[in-house]
Protein backbone atom coordinates (compact mmCIF):
# COMPACT_ATOMS: atom_id res chain seq x y z
CA UNK A 1 0.00 0.00 0.00
CA UNK A 2 1.36 3.53 -1.02
CA UNK A 3 0.76 6.72 0.87
CA UNK A 4 0.44 10.24 -0.54
CA UNK A 5 0.65 13.44 1.27
CA UNK A 6 -2.61 15.28 0.24
CA UNK A 7 -2.49 18.65 -0.37
CA UNK A 8 -6.21 20.54 0.42
CA UNK A 9 -6.50 23.90 -0.12
CA UNK A 10 -9.21 26.30 0.45
CA UNK A 11 -8.69 29.66 -1.83
CA UNK A 12 -10.72 32.56 -0.32
CA UNK A 13 -9.43 35.42 -2.28
CA UNK A 14 -5.98 37.02 -1.23
CA UNK A 15 -5.99 33.77 1.31
CA UNK A 16 -5.70 30.64 1.32
CA UNK A 17 -6.38 27.61 4.11
CA UNK A 18 -4.05 24.44 3.64
CA UNK A 19 -4.84 20.95 5.32
CA UNK A 20 -2.02 18.14 4.63
CA UNK A 21 -2.76 14.86 6.12
CA UNK A 22 -1.99 11.27 4.23
CA UNK A 23 -3.95 9.08 1.47
CA UNK A 24 -3.40 4.89 1.83
CA UNK A 25 -3.66 4.12 -1.80
CA UNK A 26 -4.13 0.15 -2.89
CA UNK A 27 -1.95 -0.97 -5.01
CA UNK A 28 -3.59 -0.33 -8.75
CA UNK A 29 -5.76 2.11 -7.33
CA UNK A 30 -5.18 5.88 -8.24
CA UNK A 31 -4.45 8.07 -5.48
CA UNK A 32 -7.15 10.91 -7.07
CA UNK A 33 -9.88 8.10 -5.90
CA UNK A 34 -9.09 7.93 -2.54
CA UNK A 35 -10.55 9.12 0.63
CA UNK A 36 -9.18 9.76 3.73
CA UNK A 37 -9.28 7.59 6.34
CA UNK A 38 -12.54 8.17 8.91
CA UNK A 39 -10.22 9.69 11.44
CA UNK A 40 -8.82 12.15 9.03
CA UNK A 41 -12.35 13.19 7.57
CA UNK A 42 -13.52 13.90 10.90
CA UNK A 43 -10.23 16.57 11.55
CA UNK A 44 -11.37 17.78 8.18
CA UNK A 45 -15.15 18.10 9.32
CA UNK A 46 -14.09 19.95 12.66
CA UNK A 47 -12.01 22.42 10.62
CA UNK A 48 -14.35 23.36 7.72
CA UNK A 49 -16.46 24.03 10.46
CA UNK A 50 -14.50 25.93 12.52
CA UNK A 51 -13.25 28.24 9.84
CA UNK A 52 -16.71 28.18 6.85
CA UNK A 53 -17.42 31.86 7.66
CA UNK A 54 -13.90 33.26 7.55
CA UNK A 55 -13.42 31.77 4.54
CA UNK A 56 -16.58 32.78 2.90
CA UNK A 57 -15.81 36.66 3.91
CA UNK A 58 -12.47 36.29 2.65
CA UNK A 59 -13.85 35.23 -0.52
CA UNK A 60 -16.26 38.22 -0.67
CA UNK A 61 -15.37 41.16 1.11
CA UNK A 62 -12.73 43.81 0.73
CA UNK A 63 -11.89 46.78 2.93
CA UNK A 64 -14.21 48.73 1.27
CA UNK A 65 -16.91 46.50 2.87
CA UNK A 66 -17.96 47.26 6.50
CA UNK A 67 -19.39 45.28 9.95
CA UNK A 68 -22.46 46.65 11.02
CA UNK A 69 -23.80 45.03 14.48
CA UNK A 70 -27.43 45.88 15.76
CA UNK A 71 -29.27 45.81 18.94
CA UNK A 72 -32.95 45.79 20.02
CA UNK A 73 -34.37 48.88 22.31
CA UNK A 74 -36.69 46.82 25.29
CA UNK A 75 -39.82 47.65 23.29
CA UNK A 76 -38.65 46.78 19.77
CA UNK A 77 -36.88 43.35 21.17
CA UNK A 78 -38.48 40.59 19.01
CA UNK A 79 -40.17 37.50 20.39
CA UNK A 80 -37.86 34.76 19.21
CA UNK A 81 -34.90 34.27 17.10
CA UNK A 82 -37.14 33.09 13.93
CA UNK A 83 -38.77 36.82 14.24
CA UNK A 84 -34.97 38.77 14.68
CA UNK A 85 -34.10 37.15 11.35
CA UNK A 86 -36.91 38.24 9.74
CA UNK A 87 -36.14 41.81 11.00
CA UNK A 88 -32.64 41.91 9.96
CA UNK A 89 -33.77 40.03 6.61
CA UNK A 90 -36.15 43.10 6.02
CA UNK A 91 -33.19 45.19 7.31
CA UNK A 92 -31.43 44.16 4.37
CA UNK A 93 -34.12 44.64 1.83
CA UNK A 94 -34.21 48.38 2.74
CA UNK A 95 -30.43 49.24 2.94
CA UNK A 96 -30.23 46.97 -0.67
CA UNK A 97 -32.61 49.72 -2.17
CA UNK A 98 -30.80 52.84 -0.24
CA UNK A 99 -27.47 51.09 -1.61
CA UNK A 100 -28.44 51.13 -5.45
CA UNK A 101 -29.92 54.72 -5.42
CA UNK A 102 -26.18 55.52 -3.73
CA UNK A 103 -24.05 53.64 -5.77
CA UNK A 104 -25.67 53.63 -9.11
CA UNK A 105 -25.46 49.23 -9.04
CA UNK A 106 -27.59 46.65 -9.38
CA UNK A 107 -29.14 44.90 -6.32
CA UNK A 108 -27.87 41.70 -7.59
CA UNK A 109 -24.44 43.35 -6.44
CA UNK A 110 -25.41 43.69 -2.84
CA UNK A 111 -23.95 41.56 -0.73
CA UNK A 112 -24.25 40.87 3.06
CA UNK A 113 -24.07 38.01 6.06
CA UNK A 114 -26.00 38.05 8.86
CA UNK A 115 -25.16 36.04 12.56
CA UNK A 116 -27.90 36.29 15.14
CA UNK A 117 -26.99 35.80 18.52
CA UNK A 118 -28.38 35.50 21.48
CA UNK A 119 -27.14 36.52 25.17
CA UNK A 120 -27.56 34.66 28.07
CA UNK A 121 -29.83 37.29 29.32
CA UNK A 122 -31.95 36.28 26.47
CA UNK A 123 -31.06 39.54 24.15
CA UNK A 124 -30.99 39.59 20.92
CA UNK A 125 -28.87 41.33 18.19
CA UNK A 126 -27.20 40.89 15.02
CA UNK A 127 -23.58 40.79 13.50
CA UNK A 128 -23.67 41.75 9.75
CA UNK A 129 -21.18 41.91 7.06
CA UNK A 130 -21.87 43.94 4.44
CA UNK A 131 -21.05 46.07 1.18
CA UNK A 132 -19.61 49.51 1.73
CA UNK A 133 -20.80 52.99 0.59
CA UNK A 134 -23.77 53.63 2.67
CA UNK A 135 -23.44 56.61 5.11
CA UNK A 136 -23.93 55.95 9.09
CA UNK A 137 -26.96 57.87 9.32
CA UNK A 138 -28.57 55.86 6.94
CA UNK A 139 -28.20 52.75 8.11
CA UNK A 140 -28.80 54.02 11.58
CA UNK A 141 -32.36 55.12 9.64
CA UNK A 142 -32.95 51.98 8.06
CA UNK A 143 -32.79 50.33 11.44
CA UNK A 144 -34.61 52.00 13.62
CA UNK A 145 -35.21 49.63 16.39
CA UNK A 146 -32.15 50.25 18.33
CA UNK A 147 -28.75 51.01 18.09
CA UNK A 148 -26.04 50.84 15.32
CA UNK A 149 -22.75 50.31 15.38
CA UNK A 150 -20.57 50.40 12.38
CA UNK A 151 -16.62 49.97 11.10
CA UNK A 152 -14.91 49.45 8.75
CA UNK A 153 -13.40 46.19 7.84
CA UNK A 154 -9.92 46.09 8.46
CA UNK A 155 -7.60 43.47 7.52
CA UNK A 156 -4.18 42.02 8.39
CA UNK A 157 -1.88 39.00 7.69
CA UNK A 158 -4.41 36.81 9.66
CA UNK A 159 -7.31 38.50 7.51
CA UNK A 160 -10.32 38.67 9.57
CA UNK A 161 -10.36 35.83 12.09
CA UNK A 162 -11.05 37.71 14.64
CA UNK A 163 -13.93 39.35 13.56
CA UNK A 164 -15.20 35.91 12.40
CA UNK A 165 -14.25 34.46 15.39
CA UNK A 166 -16.08 37.62 17.66
CA UNK A 167 -19.38 36.92 15.60
CA UNK A 168 -19.73 33.33 16.42
CA UNK A 169 -18.68 33.21 19.95
CA UNK A 170 -21.45 31.39 20.83
CA UNK A 171 -21.22 28.66 18.02
CA UNK A 172 -24.54 29.05 16.87
CA UNK A 173 -25.37 26.74 14.49
CA UNK A 174 -25.60 27.60 10.09
CA UNK A 175 -29.00 28.03 10.56
CA UNK A 176 -28.91 31.12 12.35
CA UNK A 177 -26.40 32.14 9.34
CA UNK A 178 -28.33 34.26 6.72
CA UNK A 179 -26.45 35.50 3.48
CA UNK A 180 -27.40 37.05 0.17
CA UNK A 181 -27.42 34.52 -2.59
CA UNK A 182 -24.47 36.07 -4.63
CA UNK A 183 -21.91 35.02 -2.34
CA UNK A 184 -19.09 33.26 -4.07
CA UNK A 185 -17.94 30.21 -2.89
CA UNK A 186 -14.51 29.46 -1.77
CA UNK A 187 -12.45 27.30 -4.09
CA UNK A 188 -11.41 23.91 -2.97
CA UNK A 189 -8.73 22.23 -4.56
CA UNK A 190 -6.56 19.32 -4.32
CA UNK A 191 -3.38 17.86 -4.94
CA UNK A 192 -1.54 14.59 -4.08
CA UNK A 193 2.14 15.19 -5.22
CA UNK A 194 2.95 18.57 -4.16
CA UNK A 195 3.98 17.91 -0.83
CA UNK A 196 6.26 15.24 0.31
CA UNK A 197 6.11 12.94 3.47
CA UNK A 198 9.36 15.04 4.65
CA UNK A 199 8.25 18.10 4.44
CA UNK A 200 5.34 17.30 6.75
CA UNK A 201 7.53 16.00 8.87
CA UNK A 202 9.79 19.30 8.84
CA UNK A 203 6.97 21.24 9.12
CA UNK A 204 5.18 19.51 12.67
CA UNK A 205 8.83 19.72 14.02
CA UNK A 206 9.61 23.03 13.00
CA UNK A 207 6.32 24.63 13.09
CA UNK A 208 7.53 28.36 13.35
CA UNK A 209 9.92 27.95 10.25
CA UNK A 210 7.49 29.88 7.69
CA UNK A 211 10.48 30.37 4.73
CA UNK A 212 10.49 26.16 4.86
CA UNK A 213 6.02 26.26 4.12
CA UNK A 214 6.72 29.81 1.62
CA UNK A 215 8.61 27.89 -0.63
CA UNK A 216 6.01 25.31 -1.11
CA UNK A 217 3.29 28.04 -1.79
CA UNK A 218 5.02 30.13 -3.79
CA UNK A 219 3.41 33.99 -3.61
CA UNK A 220 2.46 33.59 -0.21
CA UNK A 221 3.01 34.13 3.29
CA UNK A 222 2.32 32.13 6.45
CA UNK A 223 -0.30 33.57 8.94
CA UNK A 224 1.52 33.95 12.12
CA UNK A 225 0.29 31.31 14.73
CA UNK A 226 -1.51 29.03 11.97
CA UNK A 227 0.44 26.24 11.90
CA UNK A 228 -1.02 23.38 13.38
CA UNK A 229 0.31 19.91 14.03
CA UNK A 230 -1.74 16.59 15.07
CA UNK A 231 -0.22 13.39 15.48
CA UNK A 232 -2.30 9.97 14.96
CA UNK A 233 -1.05 6.61 16.38
CA UNK A 234 0.85 5.56 12.83
CA UNK A 235 0.01 1.60 13.99
CA UNK A 236 -3.91 1.77 13.18
CA UNK A 237 -4.66 2.54 9.85
CA UNK A 238 -6.00 5.97 9.68
CA UNK A 239 -1.99 6.69 11.04
CA UNK A 240 -0.44 9.73 10.22
CA UNK A 241 -0.63 13.40 10.66
CA UNK A 242 -3.05 16.22 10.14
CA UNK A 243 -0.80 19.79 9.48
CA UNK A 244 -2.88 22.29 8.90
CA UNK A 245 -1.68 26.14 8.42
CA UNK A 246 -3.30 29.67 6.54
CA UNK A 247 -1.74 31.42 4.12
CA UNK A 248 -1.94 35.44 2.36
CA UNK A 249 -0.50 36.53 -1.01
CA UNK A 250 2.44 38.27 -0.13
CA UNK A 251 1.56 40.74 -2.71
CA UNK A 252 -2.11 41.85 -1.99
CA UNK A 253 -5.21 43.62 -2.57
CA UNK A 254 -6.52 44.62 0.67
CA UNK A 255 -3.25 45.40 3.11
CA UNK A 256 0.06 46.43 3.21
CA UNK A 257 2.54 47.90 6.28
CA UNK A 258 4.53 51.29 5.52
CA UNK A 259 8.26 51.46 6.59
CA UNK A 260 7.45 51.63 9.60
CA UNK A 261 5.51 48.39 9.90
CA UNK A 262 2.18 50.29 10.67
CA UNK A 263 -0.74 49.06 9.06
CA UNK A 264 -2.41 50.26 5.90
CA UNK A 265 -5.68 49.44 4.44
CA UNK A 266 -5.72 49.21 0.42
CA UNK A 267 -9.76 50.97 -0.16
CA UNK A 268 -10.79 52.51 -3.15
CA UNK A 269 -14.25 54.26 -1.69
CA UNK A 270 -12.88 55.73 2.04
CA UNK A 271 -16.25 56.75 3.10
CA UNK A 272 -16.77 54.95 6.55
CA UNK A 273 -13.60 55.00 7.94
Amino acid sequence: MREYVRCRTVDSGEYMRVNLYPIHVPAGKRAAKCSPSSEIQQRLNAENSAHRLTDLIHANFTPDDVAVHLTYSDENMPADVKSAQRAAYNYMRRLVRAWVKISGRGAREFKYIIVTEQSSRGRLHHHCIISGGLSMQTLSDKWGVGHTTLKALEFDECGLIGLATYITKSRLSYRRWQASKNLASPAIRSNDTKVRKKDVRYISTHPDDSWYIEQIHAGYSVCPGSVKYISMDNETPAGGYFVSYMLYKSENRYFSRDRYARLRQNRRNRRNE
